[in-house]
């Protein structure tokens, strides 16, 4: 009996770290100050969020200011980068543009679609091209970023880490127990 609650308790640990290793589906916007498209884009994702924080991490990047000037050149060269990935003109810029996982989206037209866009990569994994091409250019997404990422609290994540506690608990007193006789 000591044997499987020993075998029990290091397969826990071993897998656990598989579990929570999923990162989430990230959503950049890349905006202009004062930008109403952009605020409908973040009202449109904020509600999203509402509905499921764990879904996608909305990450804003303001690269121009109200006047249109570039007010972060790395987040601007980020943008450039983006653009030329995808074959779109760079000469033109829009906001917001919206990269999430292998799609880019410029403007809002298309923004009902991408829930269920975002709900795939999710599922699939899918490769995060602007991560990619930040990596490639040196550009820190957590220097340009705009917002805040929300803090979870989230009761299901806390039931499981009391279930935890309480399974290894309840594995080391049956130890102790076993141990005793």
């Amino acid at each position: 009996m000591k044997k499987i609650i020993i075998s029990f308790l290091i397969a826990f640990f071993c897998f656990m770290p598989l579990v929570s290793a999923k990162d989430k589906v990230k959503v950049y916007v890349f905006s202009k100050e004062e930008c109403p498209a952009c605020a409908s884009a973040e009202e449109h994702f904020n509600a999203l969020l509402k509905e499921d924080s764990k879904l996608f991490d909305y990450v804003e990047i303001e690269t121009f200011d109200r006047s249109g000037k570039i007010e972060n050149q790395d987040a601007y060269n980020l943008l450039i980068k983006v653009l030329a990935h995808y074959n779109e003109d760079t000469e033109k810029l829009y906001t917001p543009t919206i990269v999430i996982g292998d799609r880019l989206e410029i403007g809002i037209e298309n923004i009902d679609e991408l829930e269920d866009y975002i709900k795939e990569c999710s599922k699939n994994n899918t490769k995060d091209v602007l991560s990619d091409l930040a990596k490639e250019n040196n550009i820190s997404i957590s220097d340009i970023r705009t917002n805040e990422p929300l803090e979870e609290t989230n009761l299901s994540d806390t039931l499981i880490l009391i279930g935890i506690f309480v399974v290894l608990i309840g594995g080391f007193t049956g130890l102790i127990i076993m141990g005793r006789k």
